[in-house]
């Protein structure tokens, strides 16, 4: 158990070194426990920055990536590449 303590304390202060936001540090940490079989039920979720939701992230980008798909798949038709 101390070595888990120490080698935690290496991490954390290699991660600070390489300056790693607080939010970074708190993920990587949720991921140990979580991986080693720590109790994470205290967590939530939803409030995970590495927890991505998909909707969310393209949002705005749709209607320009549907467009670019449309574009290419004309010019192809047409015989010429994208």
């Amino acid at each position: 158990m101390a070595t888990e303590k120490s080698r935690r304390r290496q991490l954390s202060a290699a991660l600070a070194d390489a300056g790693a936001s607080n939010t970074v540090r708190s993920g990587v940490e949720f991921v140990i426990d979580y991986l080693r079989g720590g109790d994470v039920s205290g967590t939530d979720l939803t409030d995970r920055p590495f927890l991505v939701n998909p909707a969310h992230e393209v949002r705005g980008r749709v209607g320009e990536l549907l467009e670019r798909f449309a574009r290419a798949r004309r010019q192809l038709r047409h015989g010429h590449g994208p």
